[in-house]
């Protein structure tokens, strides 16, 4: 009897579920999407403009773009700069449809197979890849979000004394090359 139970769980407690990062966010499932709109009542986000986890980070970056405010770059970014926002669909952008596709904390390994970044980023920094597509209304006033890209954005945070910031993002044909999602 005993050894049915401790095999239940066993079963009931998958191997590593103790140890799990606490830092990196859960893997969205198929077909789940997260929705960012021009306002934080209506957002599944609820940490646009606070940096208590690498999510929150990227969520702010998210944002940023979905409402064409540069201040919540500079705010999310680890150099406190912000790349200069244009984009002549704003008045029809209603959000960002966007979800988690994979997390990985860097190591010293991990970092050596990315040639342009070694320097830059640290073991210890957290990247997170998101699948995204723009939500736009129509002049009919429908509202429909576009097919995601096909590649992941791959943001880059590490964790400072003012709390999460974006060290980089990209596309990994750009500074990934090696490292696509499976």
């Amino acid at each position: 009897m005993i050894r049915q139970l401790a095999f239940v769980l066993f079963l009931a407690f998958p191997a590593g579920a103790q140890t799990r990062d606490p830092d990196l966010p859960p893997v969205d499932p198929p077909g789940h999407w997260r929705l960012m709109t021009l306002d934080d009542a209506t957002s599944d986000s609820k940490c646009v403009g606070r940096f208590e986890t690498p999510l929150c980070a990227v969520e702010t970056t998210i944002a940023c773009f979905a409402r064409g405010k540069n201040d919540l770059c500079s705010q999310a970014r680890l150099t406190g700069s912000a790349d200069r926002l244009t984009s002549g669909n704003i008045g029809y952008r209603t959000g960002e449809r966007y979800r988690v596709v994979r997390v990985e904390r860097l190591t010293g390994d991990s970092i050596l197979d990315i040639p342009r970044e070694i320097g830059r980023l640290q073991a210890g920094d957290i990247r997170i890849d998101i699948i995204s597509g723009g939500c736009f209304r129509t002049d009919s006033g429908r509202r429909y979000c576009s097919r995601p890209f096909s590649d992941p954005n791959i943001y880059t945070v590490r964790k400072t004394p003012a709390g999460w910031k974006i060290v980089d993002w990209g596309m990994p044909d750009i500074r990934w090359p090696g490292r696509k999602i499976p």
